[in-house]
């Protein structure tokens, strides 16, 4: 999220992730104690499953098109190959933008904890 929210509205942006993740998991809760209670734990728990199978699903096919395609922002394959780098190391695979704004707040030369 920091990667992609101009830092005048970073908190608002977290505020608003926040506030979506809330409602979904309110939702998600809501459905499957309704099933639990009118159908059975079982179908419950098989809905919950296949939602969390469904997210999976999700995150490596965007992994996997970030990865063919060459991310234009900064996505979850750029993001594990910035945790790897270390002080002053610039990686192929982080997009410009993330690099600039990480050169900005000055995390790109700054030693890395137990490393």
């Amino acid at each position: 999220m920091a990667a992609f929210a101009p830092v005048e509205i970073r908190g608002s942006a977290f505020g608003l992730l926040a506030t979506v993740q809330a409602i979904g998991k309110v939702a998600v809760g809501s459905i499957a104690g309704l099933l639990y209670t009118v159908a059975s734990p079982t179908v419950a728990f098989v809905y919950l499953a296949a939602l969390i199978l469904l997210a999976l699903a999700i995150l490596g096919w965007v992994e996997a098109r970030d990865r063919l395609l060459g991310s234009s922002g900064p996505g979850l394959a750029s993001t594990i190959d910035y945790v790897r780098l270390r002080p002053g190391q610039e990686g192929p695979g982080l997009p410009e933008r993330a690099m600039s704004t990480a050169r900005k707040l000055g995390t790109v030369d700054r030693p890395r904890r137990g490393g």
